[in-house]
């Protein structure tokens, strides 16, 4: 009996803190984002298309074919490579903009 109610109000908790966690590290996301506008950040494309190429090579392979991943994410390829290109291009722009805040800080 114990052991499930810990099991549920630990269940509750992470509910609580996803709830919250969540939009926090979307909100996040989107400021760095800005800053790499007003910084002009671009990622290159030949590094976006290759990280692109190598996550579609990963899906397929763990789904056994390009159909079963389709019919997974329910989009066709195309969809899918635009909706990868916008992850991993954000996810570059968002890592420069962290490290050009952080390359001058000392660890003391």
């Amino acid at each position: 009996m114990f052991t499930a109610v810990t099991s549920v109000a630990q269940t509750n908790i992470v509910e609580q803190v996803a709830w919250v966690v969540i939009p926090e590290q979307l909100a996040i996301e989107k400021l760095f984002l800005h800053q790499a506008d007003v910084d002009t950040i671009e990622a290159p494309n030949a590094q976006v298309v290759n990280e692109v190429e190598q996550r579609i090579n990963f899906y397929i392979n763990q789904f056994s074919s390009k159909e079963k991943m389709e019919e997974y994410f329910r989009k066709t390829m195309p969809e899918i490579r635009d909706f990868l290109t916008e992850i991993v291009r954000n996810s570059y722009r968002v890592r420069n903009v962290q490290q050009n805040l952080t390359k001058n800080i000392k660890v003391t």
